[in-house]
């Protein structure tokens, strides 16, 4: 996943043509492998666990927070203007 990088929610399809599976490591990296445990269930816990992930997900949302309590008429303006840009 990209941090800089917009994914859009609405409009998003699963494609025609795709693929899963299973990273398999060879031979030579028997010494590398990480155990079930340290791996988790899926991607979603995989980044749950990421601290370079945490730290970004921290810093946006408190940046979010921050621009939203400053409050006043600046941040509804904002708001507003937002809205009719959307229709």
């Amino acid at each position: 996943m990209y941090p800089k990088r917009f994914y859009k929610k609405d409009k998003w399809e699963i494609p025609e043509r795709f693929q899963m599976g299973a990273i398999v490591g060879g031979p030579t990296d028997y010494f590398n492998n990480m155990s079930k445990k340290q791996r988790g269930k899926g991607f979603v816990e995989e980044l749950l666990h990421d601290e370079d992930a945490n730290k970004w997900f921290k810093k946006t949302y408190d940046d979010i927070q921050l621009h939203k309590i400053s409050g006043g008429k600046k941040y509804y303006k904002e708001v507003v203007a937002k809205r009719r840009k959307q229709h």
